[in-house]
């Protein structure tokens, strides 16, 4: 009677790797330059999230300069802890960037426009170290319905090279009505009001909160306590 040959399991991947969808700087919001201050690591997060109601687990790139945060979903296989990125390697471009750890560097494929376009970079994966908070408390506390407004930031951005100095602008918005224009007001700096301008929203607002609240839960719950980068290095390495 031959043999049945045994079926042979599916090995875990044993090198990280990301996805990073087209068109995305995953990095943008990291602090580049000086000190980075306490909550401010000058690398991007790839943050392993909990799984969802289907059953599938939920993959996040965070980056903060502790005045801005991102938290862009990615597609990851093989990513069991949180991990600091270079900055470079999780900026996609006309097609998605796929990110792979590989000891020390990091093999980052960024596809281009057409069949066989692509780029291909190593870099050197940053120290794993520093800290980082919990995020639950940094996301607004839930409200009943809040006030959804979607804009075009590029004629935002040109309103505010038209009527401020720094790029810094006060909107105005009717708590009544999310499709009303907006007022702008220019300021000098943060200080006082310099011009005055009116910005149209968009028409698409009512999707965007059930997207919101279930991205926040999925982030604060990946990052539930302080992450320490230190301790989760030596723990891989032992």
């Amino acid at each position: 009677m031959p043999k049945l040959s045994k079926k042979p399991e599916v090995e875990p991947p044993r090198q990280p790797r990301l996805t990073i969808p087209q068109q995305h700087d995953a990095g943008a919001c990291v602090h580049t330059r000086g000190d980075y201050g306490r909550h401010v690591l000058g690398y991007p997060i790839a943050l392993p999230g909990p799984v969802d109601a289907k059953g599938k687990r939920q993959y996040y790139v965070v980056a903060t300069d502790a005045k801005v945060l991102s938290a862009l979903p990615v597609e990851a296989k093989g990513l069991t802890v949180p991990l600091l990125l270079p900055v470079k390697s999780v900026k996609s471009g006309e097609g998605s960037a796929e990110v792979v750890m590989d000891g020390s560097y990091v093999r980052c494929t960024v596809s281009g426009k057409g069949p066989g376009k692509k780029k291909v970079s190593l870099l050197e994966i940053p120290k794993q170290e520093g800290k980082f908070p919990p995020l639950a408390s940094i996301f607004p506390a839930e409200k009943e319905r809040p006030l959804a407004v979607t804009i075009n930031v590029r004629l935002l951005k040109k309103l505010a090279d038209a009527i401020a100095t720094e790029g810094v602008v006060t909107l105005l918005l009717d708590p009544k009505n999310e499709n009303a224009s907006i007022g702008v007001v220019g300021r000098v700096g943060q200080w006082e009001p310099c011009g005055i301008g009116v910005l149209m929203p968009l028409q698409d607002t009512l999707s965007c909160r059930e997207y919101y609240e279930e991205h926040k839960k999925n982030v604060a719950a990946a990052a539930d306590k302080t992450i320490n980068f230190a301790e989760i290095a030596e723990q891989q390495s032992s």
